[in-house]
């Protein structure tokens, strides 16, 4: 591949990528709640609704740690949701704890509370992915996140991993769906 399809392949790929996590809806914790659903949010809370929420999500066997990093964490979180996913792609980092799935069709994601700063997720992935995928640091300005991220492809997916309040967010777009 010459250096300026590469070059246009690679922003090509951000751009999809960028428009996926726009069109899954991927936002981080706490820090991306609207405002007007915060009002709502306390009229439940003085009716006890949403304490009882807490205390349901609680039972269901949700983390702790994702209920902080996600408000929309009120079920338990399985990565075999996420078809899209590599048979080889690597375990998270230690102190990673998997949070909330979404997506169906050709974008879907997974969303981790995490101990580890995104440098560190980032460097873990970078090492741990196989040789057959292509990696590039990308910064929020350039893919229009905000957040620095990890994008690359292998055979048959493209993907993205990048920051979240309290954790991280990988998107998994099958080529298929970028052409």
């Amino acid at each position: 591949m010459t250096r300026a399809r590469a070059s246009r392949t690679r922003l090509g790929l951000i751009a999809a990528l960028a428009a996926a996590f726009a069109l899954a809806g991927c936002t981080g914790g706490a820090g991306d709640v609207d405002p007007a659903g915060i009002e709502e949010a306390e009229s439940y809370v003085e009716d006890g609704a949403l304490d009882e929420a807490i205390e349901d999500r609680e039972a269901l066997g949700v983390p702790e740690e994702c209920a902080a990093a996600y408000l929309g964490a009120v079920v338990p979180a399985d990565i075999a949701d996420v078809e899209a996913i590599p048979a080889d792609w690597p375990e998270p980092p230690a102190g990673s704890t998997l949070c909330v799935t979404g997506g169906g069709g050709s974008v879907e994601t997974a969303s981790y509370a995490a101990t580890a700063g995104i440098d560190e997720v980032i460097a873990h992935y970078e090492s741990a992915l196989p040789a057959s995928y292509e990696r590039f640091r990308v910064s929020g300005e350039e893919n229009g996140t905000g957040y620095e991220s990890l994008d690359g492809q292998g055979a048959d997916v493209a993907f993205q991993i990048r920051e979240s309040d309290g954790g991280f967010v990988i998107a998994f777009a099958l080529q298929e769906g970028l052409e």
